[in-house]
């Protein structure tokens, strides 16, 4: 029998990805398959693929996310886990152009306050994030400022946050022609579609970097062999 506050330990460190805890509440007895297979699913939800990666190696059952026919032809554990990530919802906080166009649009037609009340509070505090991370962080604090506002009154649920947002109409406004009034070089769409393609080109360059680096080591150490040899032959010759 399982040891329940290891199961809850165990639970909370695939939500969070706390590769530590996890593996702590394992050897304190979790059951790696707890309600079904609950702490993978949590892993999964949350894209924390080192945390997946530490139950594949414990042999959580996978059975529940991939067929057996499928999984016996998967031979690579980064294979399996990419496999494993296509069950996850689309991650929050990755660069969409066309959404943050989207968001964007919204803001400058009905205001700062629009997305809130359209039930898209998680959005905006996302988009502070992405606002910062494609090079814009002026706008980045603007909605940053709006934001901080009013999570007193989300800590209260939705409807004090609703309130907040149709009490603090004016301030609301004035953060709203601020966000308009900044001049971006492009719209917000076009900028984040840039930034991934950076990226991406980052990523290219990266990856063959690493591999010129793999090419030379063979022939360095060719050549370090041969500079060995000389400074043989020069020590031969001397001692001759």
């Amino acid at each position: 029998m399982s040891d329940a506050a290891a199961n809850c330990t165990l639970e909370l460190a695939c939500t969070v990805g706390s590769v530590a805890d996890a593996l702590e509440a394992l050897e304190e007895g979790a059951d790696i398959n707890y309600k079904g297979g609950a702490p993978l699913f949590n892993a999964i939800f949350n894209r924390n693929v080192e945390v997946i990666r530490l139950l594949i190696e414990r042999d959580a059952d996978l059975s529940s996310f991939i067929p057996t026919t499928k999984r016996v032809l998967i031979k690579d554990v980064d294979e399996l886990i990419e496999v494993l990530l296509e069950c996850a919802p689309p991650d929050p906080r990755a660069i969409d152009p066309g959404l943050m166009g989207e968001m964007d649009a919204t803001i400058r037609k009905s205001g700062l306050g629009k997305p809130v009340l359209e039930g898209d509070w998680d959005g905006m505090c996302y988009y502070v994030e992405k606002l910062d991370r494609i090079g814009l962080p002026e706008l980045s604090g603007i909605v940053s400022e709006f934001v901080k506002m009013l999570e007193p009154a989300k800590a209260w649920g939705d409807a004090a946050l609703f309130e907040a947002v149709k009490g603090e109409k004016k301030k609301i406004k004035a953060m709203s022609e601020r966000y308009i009034e900044f001049e971006c070089p492009d719209s917000i769409e076009a900028i984040a579609r840039a930034w991934l393609d950076a990226e991406e080109n980052n990523r290219t360059l990266g990856g063959a970097g690493e591999a010129k680096g793999e090419e030379k080591a063979p022939e360095s150490a060719e050549e370090g062999t041969k500079e060995d040899v000389s400074g043989s032959e020069s020590v031969t010759a001397i001692a001759v």
